[in-house]
């Protein structure tokens, strides 16, 4: 934390933790806050990877049992549908803390900051680096990844847990 305290204003920081999870100081100082949204199933392929190569992560598991556990108990913080939801309803609740929905798929699409710069003064930009990841970024890429059974498995669950969400999803470009 004290890293953190040297470095010079304004600071950009990452984390993936529900909206309960942040400090209590982001919301009493009404920080500026960038909500990512991304295609759940690019997500789910793109978690299993890093989960599997990353060495203290260490996932043994095989692709079908991993999509089994994102899908319907969690992995990492929740699942996705849990996080989005819960996201929308706290930004709903708080309206005065200021939060950006940006969704990667546009800032990929455009190749943009999302109208950012605006927003944050800092160099913020949601286009990856292919070479920092060890998985590729694409949109899309789920679907070298699900058979069709899965993707219908997916796509009912989606439509049960999303109905009425007012997130803008990209599911693509």
């Amino acid at each position: 934390m004290e890293k953190m305290s040297g470095l010079p204003s304004p600071r950009v920081f990452n984390t993936h933790v529900p909206f309960h999870w942040l400090p209590t100081q982001a919301l009493e100082k009404k920080t500026k806050i960038v909500y990512l949204l991304r295609n759940p199933k690019d997500i789910a392929v793109s978690l299993h990877n890093h989960m599997r190569d990353w060495t203290a992560l260490g996932y043994p598991g095989s692709w079908p049992d991993f999509l089994h556990l994102y899908m319907h108990t969690g992995v990492w913080c929740n699942r996705w549908f849990d996080n989005v939801r819960d996201w929308e309803r706290q930004i709903a609740a708080h309206p005065d803390i200021p939060v950006h929905v940006a969704v990667y798929e546009e800032a990929i699409k455009k190749k943009t900051e999302t109208g950012l710069t605006g927003y944050v003064n800092a160099s913020v930009l949601l286009v990856p680096d292919p070479n920092r990841y060890s998985v590729s970024g694409q949109v899309g890429d789920w679907k070298n990844w699900f058979t069709k059974e899965q993707n219908e498995e997916f796509d009912a669950l989606y439509k049960k847990e999303m109905d009425g969400c007012k997130l803008n999803v990209v599911f693509q470009l």
